[in-house]
């Protein structure tokens, strides 16, 4: 069986409402710019999934700001990325190539 793997994000709210999340481990809070608790928790919920699976979190890693991030955003970025590997191994196909002969 899989052990569970502890969540480094929790959730805050302050004393005027806002609700926070707060990394575990180093302290930092990022505000989430919302009042209401049922949008905190999705936040809070897709932050701690995208830390447990970073291989589904490639827009989050790209340049955009966050409201940038649209779909054709993230698409282009994920489409770039597969090319530079499909031209990395291109090279390395080209190079054994030329190796042998």
């Amino acid at each position: 069986m899989r052990e569970a793997m502890k969540e480094l994000f929790g959730l805050i709210k302050r004393p005027w409402g806002v609700y926070y999340i707060k990394n575990k481990t180093t302290g930092e809070q990022t505000s989430l710019k919302t009042k209401d608790k049922a949008e905190a928790q999705r936040l809070l919920q897709a932050r701690n999934d995208s830390d447990s699976q970073p291989h589904f979190n490639l827009c989050h890693q790209c340049d955009a700001s966050p409201g940038e991030r649209d779909l054709a955003h993230c698409g282009y970025e994920i489409a770039a990325i597969g090319f530079r590997i499909t031209l990395a191994i291109a090279s390395a196909v080209d190079q054994h190539i030329a190796r042998d002969s």
